[in-house]
């Protein structure tokens, strides 16, 4: 429960994450966050690049996209943890490189290539057309490697950064292939001519031969070389007498890049932008029409808290609904048993909803852990905003007097447990609750799959299947039923409760979307019947 201080997030530049290669035993493989507009893009996420973001204090939905440049396992791994994790991720990628990415974990995981595809957004790049993001541009080209690979300039602000990625950058090699007749002269002309007067220029240094010695880099200029950070290389061998430099790994040596802010994106400000990016990422808001975006932008407001400071109190009445865009916020309450229970939300999680909803008064209170800044809609806006949404009728359908009942429920479950606060809303606006007699069938073999179970009170068990009975926390759905949205799947089991028995249903087209948008999730259900 120890709460990060904010990482300050820039409006351009990168975070390093990892900047050795895949045969360095004591490296971590080349990845990094780049900034754009405030919002993190995930560059060949490193394995286990979860747990460094964390540790780094950057809050994972501050990270909302993926650039995959190619499939070399030292560059892929990290990027199929990353789809895995918390939220729906857009991944940038060419076509070659996705059909790649798709049939190598697919048949690693023994996936349908479909199913796979499903569990993230993909936005095509092609080579030299420019893809508008975040409030500003990314330019793909490809490089000079053993399979396709992609490098990038990234435009912000008026300023430039390009990442080469794997490549052999030596000139003289690459005139050679042109005159066997290997590469055409065009290809030529862009391989050679690499962006060296980019604001800010990250340059693989690798192992030759598939790879850009960093001998060849030490022959670049020195004002070219004061902005020049080389990746993909250990520290054994290095010239560092050369003028050259290693990134340094971490929030604390993130490299930024001061930028305009007063440029504008097609006639739009930057911070708009940023402002439309946060709330777009929100389960909450991820089926509002665009056309509600103008409601937007005339209704929310920012609002600061100093540390310390009382956001929301128990009793008050519901009158906002808040956003955190910085900072973290306590929320206390008090069970049924009388325990304090104690909670942290961070940037992209949101409270106030269910009050407006259901004119019930705050259960729980809400105080700035740190200094704090929301965004905010009244009462009238909010209802105007949601009104004819799927939005309303899912939170309108939240019965506030079994939330905490529900709440233990899902805490009971070693997976639910697992997942953040704002999951752990979603998933509680679609469950119901049901009461079932010792004895009452819940579903029988070959009906046709309708929901799934989370047990709250009580057992149930499998009346045909040498299992032992499911108690409070067991969540029991035959999930490849369930993810077979327009067609109606016998089930294979018949289910039924062996003591009187409480539990929360989901029907199946809500369980079904709600998985789409927490791919890890599906992944970890995905051939099961139960996890407890």
């Amino acid at each position: 429960n120890e709460c990060l201080e904010d990482f300050a997030v820039p409006q351009f530049g990168a975070t390093f994450l990892g900047t050795s290669h895949g045969f360095d035993a004591n490296g971590t493989t080349t990845g990094f966050v780049l900034w754009m507009g405030g919002r993190g893009i995930m560059v060949d996420p490193p394995p286990n690049s979860g747990a460094i973001l964390h540790t780094q204090g950057i809050p994972a939905r501050m990270i909302d996209a993926i650039i995959l440049t190619h499939c070399h396992a030292d560059h892929d791994a990290g990027t199929f943890q990353k789809i895995l994790q918390e939220h729906r991720v857009t991944v940038l990628a060419t076509e070659t490189i996705m059909s790649s990415f798709l049939r190598k974990y697919s048949a690693l995981c023994d996936l349908d290539e479909d199913l796979m595809n499903s569990l993230f957004n993909f936005q095509p790049v092609t080579q030299d057309q420019p893809v508008k993001i975040h409030g500003g541009q990314i330019r793909f080209f490809y490089t000079l490697h053993a399979i396709p690979c992609c490098a990038f300039q990234a435009e912000f602000g008026g300023k430039k950064l390009i990442y080469s990625g794997d490549t052999c950058y030596i000139p003289e090699r690459i005139n050679a292939m042109h005159e066997k007749g290997v590469i055409n002269a065009g290809r030529r002309d862009q391989l050679i001519n690499f962006d060296f007067t980019s604001d800010v220029i990250l340059h693989e240094a690798g192992v030759p031969p598939l790879h850009t010695p960093a001998t060849e880099l030490a022959k670049l200029p020195e004002d070219v070389k004061e902005r020049l950070y080389c990746v993909h290389v250990g520290v054994a061998n290095f010239p560092f007498d050369s003028g050259l430099k290693i990134a340094s790994c971490g929030t604390e040596n993130t490299v930024v890049i001061p930028v305009d802010q007063t440029i504008e994106t097609n006639g739009v400000d930057n911070s708009s932008i940023e402002m439309l990016d946060l709330i777009g990422s929100l389960d909450i808001f991820r089926d509002l029409p665009v056309s509600k975006a103008r409601d937007i932008f005339q209704s929310v407001k920012h609002e600061t808290y100093g540390k310390g400071a009382d956001i929301l109190k128990i009793g008050d009445a519901g009158k906002k609904f808040f956003i955190i865009e910085k900072g973290h916020v306590l929320v206390r309450s008090t069970s049924s048993s009388g325990q304090a229970v104690e909670r942290f939300y961070g940037i992209g999680d949101y409270f106030g909803e269910i009050s407006l909803m259901t004119g019930v008064q705050h259960q729980s209170s809400y105080s700035a852990r740190t200094d704090v800044q929301c965004l905010t809609l009244d009462k009238l806006e909010f209802m105007k905003l949601i009104r004819g949404t799927d939005i309303q009728r899912r939170i309108k359908s939240i019965d506030n007097s079994v939330l905490e009942e529900l709440w233990n429920a899902i805490n009971s479950n070693s997976v639910l447990l697992r997942l953040t606060e704002s999951q752990k809303t979603g998933l509680q606006a679609i469950l119901k609750k049901h009461e079932y007699r010792e004895g009452d069938i819940i579903w029988a073999k070959d009906d046709v799959c309708k929901f799934g179970i989370l047990v709250s009170k009580g057992a149930v068990e499998f009346s045909d299947q040498t299992v032992a009975p499911f108690g409070p926390g067991a969540w029991i759905a035959e999930v490849e039923c369930l993810l077979n949205k327009y067609e109606d799947m016998p089930l294979a089991f018949t289910l039924r409760a062996k003591t009187a028995c409480t539990v929360f249903r989901g029907n199946k087209l809500d369980i079904y979307n709600y998985l789409l948008y927490n791919p890890g999730l599906l992944m970890m259900m995905t051939g099961t019947f139960f996890m407890e």
